[in-house]
């Protein structure tokens, strides 16, 4: 997948998944937390993301919780969000400012999220608190 698509354009844009906001939790926690927990938080704030933005159903977000859970990851966070969301803004994927996530747009299907209103951003970070 890597080298079919290099520059993460699109086939390979898809393993960004739950990394926007898994990227700033890592440097809000000074990289204490390991990778695939930070990335497991951003998946459900990804899905929360979808889930608000009309792209997939509530239950398909407890289904993400649900499994996510299973493997013993951590599903909630409550570090602040201003400095969250300060992180996000200079991620690699963001584009001129931009924010853009990789959502899902139904099961094993995604697409790109860009430029979420600050509204839809802050009430799917509210869901992730525990």
């Amino acid at each position: 997948m890597v080298s079919q698509d290099f520059k993460e354009s699109g086939l390979r844009e898809t393993l960004n998944y739950g990394h926007t906001l898994g990227h700033a939790i890592e440097k809000q926690e000074r990289y204490s937390m390991r990778h695939g927990d930070a990335v497991s938080i951003g998946m459900v704030f990804a899905a929360e993301l979808a889930q608000i933005s009309g792209f997939i159903t509530s239950a398909d977000v407890e289904l993400h919780r649900t499994l996510l859970g299973s493997l013993g990851l951590p599903l909630t966070y409550s570090g602040p969000w201003e400095a969250l969301r300060a992180s996000m803004s200079i991620d690699k994927k963001s584009r001129g400012g931009m924010l853009r996530f990789v959502v899902l747009d139904a099961l094993g299907s995604t697409r790109r999220l860009e430029g979420p209103n600050e509204e839809v951003l802050k009430q799917a970070y509210e869901r992730l608190q525990p």
